[in-house]
């Protein structure tokens, strides 16, 4: 092992070889992570991207329905005005 201090010598090209070995696994180690997230982040997005579809969906058959519901209602009303028994009468 080197001493350490100011009196130590200077890497050398064993010490400079291990050092650039060790920056490659960082690095690569990094890059990994780095794509993990990135996988991650896109299967996440994807899944929100279907969770709003859902919900935009059940927006839409909901309103769907709602309107469905306030036609009828409509009709019953306007039946109800001209004395009309329901299902006979103004359409």
């Amino acid at each position: 092992m080197r001493k350490t201090g100011l009196d130590c010598e200077p890497p050398g090209e064993p010490e400079y070889q291990e050092l650039l070995r060790l920056f490659d696994e960082e690095i690569a180690s990094v890059r990994e992570e780095f794509e993990y997230a990135e996988k991650a982040n896109e299967e996440s997005v994807a899944i929100a991207r279907e969770q709003g579809r859902f919900s935009l969906k059940f927006q839409e058959l909901f309103l769907s329905r709602r309107v469905r519901e306030t036609s009828f209602f409509l009709k019953v009303s306007k039946q109800r005005e001209h004395g009309s028994p329901p299902g006979q009468g103004p359409d």
